[in-house]
């Protein structure tokens, strides 16, 4: 098993909130952000590719066993139109 003390993961791409799911016409649910799928999926891939860039095999995954800690810092882009100050807790999900 391939050991990983630390993982550093840098994500491109417009953070969405996880936030609250929506009842669609015919009762299906539907994430509140229209962004969502889009940043899982960048995030996702993102995390995949550091962890073959370390040499970490798909089997030997969860790398991180037992407690671990986070770190997350978001750089918004500044240039778009924000309609209120981000809800950390919603996009920390």
């Amino acid at each position: 098993m391939s050991k990983v003390d630390r993982l550093v993961v840098v994500v491109r791409g417009r953070p969405a909130p996880q936030g609250s799911k929506r009842r669609g016409a015919y009762g299906q649910m539907r994430e509140a952000s229209a962004y969502l799928p889009a940043w899982r999926a960048a995030v996702k891939l993102a995390v995949y590719e550091q962890y073959r860039g370390l040499g970490v095999n798909s089997e030997d995954l969860p790398a991180f066993r037992g407690p671990v800690a986070v770190e997350v810092l978001f750089r918004l882009d500044t240039r778009s139109r924000i309609d209120g100050p981000p809800d950390l807790d919603k996009l920390l999900r």
